[in-house]
């Protein structure tokens, strides 16, 4: 697997990752591999929210789907929706739903409100609560040897 990742920790126990990978998004049609986006927000005892764009594998050329999905504490599910969603109008009015698990207010009242990523994964991200400025992926994917199993 190929993946970029930055990860922000804050002093208020709020941990924020970007990430850019491929692999199989739940519920597309088949086994093949998407390209992903996601900003993952989580707060140690409340929950978290990611917000994602999913482009290729079986999402079809000029598309994305755009994924939302809050989980509370105990790291269940409360809220996900997947809309299907033109490249050049991603979370707009000319997106349409696909599927809807649960309320948007079932996400904690911090989290209501999508934070999704750049359409560039190379792209610097505004993050006003990162006391370390933006959220900048690193210049490059390093090389993983072995197996995750392998490597503690």
């Amino acid at each position: 697997m190929d993946a970029l990742l930055q990860e922000v920790h804050l002093a208020n126990e709020v941990n924020r990752v970007r990430l850019a990978y491929h692999g199989d998004v739940e519920g597309t049609a088949t086994a093949a591999q998407e390209f992903v986006l996601a900003r993952v927000r989580h707060t140690a005892g409340v929950g978290g929210r990611s917000d994602m764009i999913v482009t290729s594998g079986d999402v079809p050329a000029g598309q994305a789907l755009v994924i939302n999905q809050c989980w509370n504490a105990g790291l269940q599910q409360t809220y996900r929706i997947v809309r299907n969603c033109p490249l050049d109008g991603i979370g707009g009015a000319s997106c349409t739903v696909v599927s809807t698990v649960g309320d948007n207010s079932a996400c904690d009242g911090a989290l209501r409100l999508p934070e999704l990523p750049p359409s560039d994964p190379n792209q610097s991200m505004s993050d006003t609560a990162n006391p370390n400025a933006d959220v900048t992926p690193p210049a490059t994917i390093p090389d993983v040897v072995g197996d995750l199993a392998d490597a503690g």
